[in-house]
């Protein structure tokens, strides 16, 4: 996420790193999207499969949206809980 990308892993078990998704939660392929605000990293939204079944380029570009609305929500959240009387300014 350092470079603030998009990261798709094929087979994440295979590339040997003892990850908690992986050795938890059975991870094989895998999507991480950045959730960024004003070009600064948030967060991350995970998703992973527990089979070796690449993502497609058009379940990407959703999870690319989703992260894309999530970013606008918690900022949402956000100003409802520090601009006073649940009013956003």
């Amino acid at each position: 996420m350092r470079n603030k990308r998009v990261s798709h892993t094929a087979d994440y078990a295979a590339e040997g790193v003892a990850s908690p998704p992986v050795t938890l939660g059975g991870a094989r392929s895998t999507v991480d999207v950045p959730m960024l605000k004003d070009n600064e990293l948030i967060g991350v939204l995970s998703i992973y499969r527990q089979e070796v079944r690449p993502f497609t380029d058009k379940q990407i570009e959703l999870v690319r949206n989703f992260a894309a609305q999530a970013v606008i929500a918690i900022e949402n959240a956000h100003c409802l809980t520090s601009c006073g009387n649940g009013r956003p300014t």
